[in-house]
């Protein structure tokens, strides 16, 4: 799949083609039943299937690098980001996909029912509910970004963490998860852990990360990107009396994980 980063970056086959247009954030469920009638209707018209989404502001549910594999995977041709166009999506799809490109089809993403679109799943992830959010998804909610280097404390009391920014991703409850993390390359897939994701009220307060300690694995991930999927919210973050105290329910935290883990692997 092509992937266009500004509207003037007009795609290949654009004109006859057919677009679903909508910033299809998160991909979900209802998103790949849109994407798959309009696949059906290209594949009718012989036609290219080329997504067109205006520039989403804020957090989002699916990082760029995520949302082009998975619209890949539902068959889109193009991913054509319309950064820049100047005026709302209604005005550009009767300026330019109507009258500039003949569009074959034209399909929205709407966002009907708020319980079982993106503003749904971000009001389930919010809670901590990561089974409800990834069973409206279709999978399990993940956060993509590089692994930066800290304070390294984690390696200091016996569990060496993966640290990682949240930068545009939505925000779950911060709290404590059974996760499972895998990186691009294939160095790691799968791979089981238990992450936090918040402020670590113990040792800071106020820098917000995703810190995952992945088991029985030892290696160098700084740099690199990381895909974290959280498959089971286990508690809320809280500041603890001291490292020794924090020591201590991090080893409950990671055997509770691991338990998770097992009955729901990922």
């Amino acid at each position: 799949m092509h992937l266009h980063h500004h509207w003037r970056d007009r795609p290949r086959g654009a004109r006859g083609a057919v677009f679903a247009v909508g910033a299809f954030d998160g991909v979900h469920r209802g998103h790949r039943t849109l994407l798959a009638s309009a696949r059906a209707v290209a594949n009718r018209q012989g036609a290219a299937l080329i997504v067109a989404a205006p520039p989403l502001a804020g957090t989002e549910l699916t990082p760029l690098r995520v949302k082009s594999r998975l619209l890949s995977d539902c068959g889109a041709d193009a991913l054509w980001l319309l950064r820049g166009a100047g005026y709302d999506a209604a005005t550009f799809v009767e300026r330019t996909l109507r009258d500039a490109f003949a569009a074959a089809a034209i399909l929205r993403d709407d966002e009907g029912d708020a319980a079982a679109t993106g503003a749904g799943i971000r009001a389930r992830l919010a809670a901590g509910d990561v089974t409800e959010a990834a069973a409206l998804l279709g999978r399990h909610y993940e956060i993509v970004a590089r692994v930066r280097d800290g304070r390294r404390l984690g390696r200091t009391i016996g569990f060496p963490t993966a640290n990682l920014r949240l930068g545009r991703a939505v925000r779950p409850a911060f709290g404590v998860y059974a996760v499972s993390a895998s990186t691009p390359d294939g160095r790691l897939a799968g791979q089981g852990g238990v992450a936090n994701i918040g402020v670590r009220p113990t040792v800071d307060g106020t820098t917000e990360l995703l810190e995952a300690h992945l088991f029985d694995w030892a290696g160098n991930l700084y740099g690199r990107l990381l895909c974290v999927k959280l498959v089971a919210f286990l508690r809320p973050e809280r500041r603890f009396a001291g490292i020794d105290e924090l020591k201590a329910q991090i080893a409950r935290d990671a055997a509770d994980a691991r338990t998770a883990l097992a009955v729901r692997p990922a």
